[in-house]
């Protein structure tokens, strides 16, 4: 049986290592990447252990010439979609969908024309149909849901599986759509019974584990640690820029350049003027924290909605006078929102903004909600006993009681008069156990994943480093694969 991988950025040396348990229990694995430095990257792995499977690259397409417009209808017909869904995913082609980051770095392809930038994404969907039609697999997987997959593999009916974080600790889950949850998890939650596991647990200490609760920690402001990640990513450019390893259309030489340079002084900014916590828990307040954009988390996984602008407005429209929005910045997200975003924020009349080394877990203790598009607060307020504001219409957790999905003003009203008119203690219980159990039940713990893929570092390791951790990946692909396994052979 034939199982095709295609590979992205993150988390290759794992991947390969789920090929090589996939071969021993006699599938026929067939590797695709999208680019150079990810085939780069997936040949040093596969060497190193002496594996050997079929690669694809992307690069290497040919396509010949056509009428851009008359194939795209061909397929958006075929396939029942629109293009210019898929253009608003791409962070480059996307670019003006991107309402709440003011000072992104620039990309080759947002300057494009319409048709130009409808070629680069029709090329991508082109080449997908391409693999899947001549290597027939049955099984696709990926690193996570990748939409044009998602519609192409629908359409032919093959499984497609993509890992997702599972919003409890480190534990993950074999996604079978394009969003971060699966068949299983969504009928445990629409249950009426609980299946309860292993669910005596220090549910902060879980949510310290969490890949955002990470993210956060290991994020520096100071001035001098700046200038250090600063010369190192002037150093990695020119390097790129001589061994040309820049991604072809991609973000402009030294474009991170002003994002970097002005981080330590919006972080500064923002611990003046944001409250510290003991103000913050004297007041009754909706609390909404801000995304990281541009991420999958947001644009792909909440196509309907994801202005967090307008989220906030229908909340803070919708408060009696003695009720507050309190937000707090993204780490990631200093230098790429300026403080002219923030302050503009913060002239709406009854939001503050919480200083950046408060507690998120603190804020939600003490809220009377959380409002959210998408993320892991919305899972956290949920663990912590606390009702939701749901924007995102494809979030698992809205199967549940204690969250209220809004897509307009009116149900946001609606939702936040029946939220401060009081929740039922005993539901915001059950639906804690509920969440946590349906998810422990369905998921697979992968411990430190993140750290062993640098995926919160500044500066991504080597290599060779990388490969010195090839142990505890096999650890981790051994039990990734143990859970992939038995939805294989359904």
């Amino acid at each position: 049986m034939n199982i095709l991988i295609f590979l992205q950025s993150g988390k290759i040396p794992f991947f390969t290592l789920i090929a090589n348990l996939l071969k021993n229990k006699k599938f026929k694995v067939i590797f695709s990447v999208n680019n150079n430095i990810n085939y780069r990257n997936l040949l040093f792995f596969l060497k190193k252990r002496n594996n050997d499977f079929p690669i694809l690259i992307e690069t290497n397409f040919k396509k010949k010439k056509f009428n851009i417009l008359k194939k795209t209808k061909f397929y958006e017909k075929k396939y029942k979609f629109n293009f210019s869904y898929l253009m608003s995913l791409d962070r480059g082609i996307g670019r003006g969908y991107l309402f709440n980051v003011d000072n992104y770095p620039k990309i080759v392809r947002a300057n494009w024309n319409y048709e130009k930038k409808l070629e680069y994404i029709l090329t991508e969907f082109m080449y997908i149909e391409n693999v899947i039609i001549k290597k027939k697999p049955k099984i696709i997987l990926s690193l996570v849901p990748n939409p044009v997959i998602n519609i192409i593999s629908k359409y032919y009916k093959l499984k497609y599986y993509s890992l997702s974080y599972s919003k409890l600790g480190e534990r993950f889950i074999w996604s079978d759509n394009n969003f971060p949850h699966n068949f299983k998890l969504i009928k445990s939650l629409k249950s009426k019974s609980i299946k309860y596991g292993k669910s005596v647990f220090d549910i902060k200490k879980i949510i310290k584990k969490n890949s955002s609760t990470y993210g956060h920690s290991v994020h520096k402001y100071s001035f001098f640690q700046n200038f250090k990640i600063l010369i190192l990513y002037i150093i990695l450019e020119f390097y790129r820029l001589l061994k040309k390893t820049r991604k072809k259309n991609s973000y402009y030489f030294l474009s991170n350049l002003n994002r970097i340079i002005s981080r330590p002084f919006i972080y500064k900014r923002v611990l003046k003027n944001g409250l510290h916590f003991d103000q913050i828990k004297k007041m009754k307040y909706i609390y909404v924290p801000l995304h990281l954009e541009p991420e999958m988390a947001l644009q792909s996984f909440s196509p309907e909605f994801n202005n967090q602008y307008e989220m906030i407005s229908w909340i803070s429209k919708s408060l009696p006078s003695n009720y507050h929005v309190i937000i707090k910045e993204h780490p990631e997200m200093y230098g790429l929102r300026t403080f002219n975003y923030l302050n503009k924020l913060l002239q709406i009349p009854n939001l503050s903004i919480a200083k950046p080394y408060v507690n998120s877990i603190d804020i939600i203790n003490k809220c009377k909600a959380v409002g959210t598009i998408t993320g892991t607060a919305a899972f956290e307020a949920i663990y912590l006993k606390k009702p939701v504001l749901s924007f995102g219409f494809h979030q698992i957790i809205n199967y549940l009681s204690s969250v209220y999905y809004c897509s307009n003003f009116l149900e946001t009203q609606k939702s936040v008069d029946k939220i401060l008119s009081g929740t039922d203690t005993n539901i915001l219980k059950k639906n804690s156990k509920k969440l946590i159990n349906a998810i422990y039940n369905n998921s697979f713990e992968l411990k430190d994943i993140d750290k062993l893929d640098d995926a919160f570092d500044s500066v991504k390791r080597n290599l060779e480093s990388k490969f010195k951790d090839i142990d505890k990946w096999e650890k981790l692909s051994n039990i990734a694969f143990n859970n992939l396994l038995p939805l294989l052979r359904k």
